[in-house]
């Protein structure tokens, strides 16, 4: 199939219009949107070099990582109350930060909770910015269309029964 180009203009509660771009390379069957971050060659060149060169300090750097952890969640919580609060929306999700280095993605929405990959703070709350933006292009708009499809299709196979079995009744 083609590709497809969605433009979305959301009025916020502030009456300031947002408008986001979105290029579907295909209509996707359902939903887990996914943001490639580095090149298969690459993560495998990151994860031989973690195993080579393992940190001693594992159990301090455990200390410091629950803090930093709770710290960003809060954030990321923030920020998706903001958002929210900003596009006058109640978006139903919650958000969800799981650090990983050598993850393919950097982030992705997944039943009702969007899940963020980003070890870095800033990059962790563009991700979440995108996640949003994408879930509701997707939920608004794909989803709808994806389901008049899978009835148009449905429809057309009861139409193309109905006529194989008149046509089995001359034999």
């Amino acid at each position: 199939m083609g590709s497809v180009n969605f433009h979305l203009r959301l009025r916020c509660a502030s009456d300031k219009t947002l408008s986001f771009h979105h290029h579907l390379a295909r209509p996707p069957q359902t939903h887990t949107h996914v943001c490639e971050r580095r090149p298969l060659h690459a993560r495998r060149a990151l994860n031989a070099s973690k195993k080579r060169g393992r940190s001693q300090n594992v159990a301090l750097s455990g200390i410091t990582n629950v803090a930093k952890t709770s710290e960003v969640q809060g954030r990321l919580e923030g920020e998706l109350q903001r958002l929210s609060a900003k596009l006058g929306l109640n978006l139903d999700l919650r958000v969800v930060w799981m650090p990983d280095e050598t993850a393919s993605l950097s982030g992705e929405v997944k039943n009702g909770s969007i899940y963020i990959y980003e070890a870095e703070e800033e990059k962790a709350v563009q991700t979440l910015k995108h996640e949003v933006v994408d879930h509701i292009i997707t939920s608004r708009i794909v989803k709808p269309l994806v389901d008049l499809i899978n009835l148009l299709i449905k429809a057309r196979e009861a139409e193309i029964y109905r006529e194989k079995r008149s046509l089995l009744k001359c034999f």
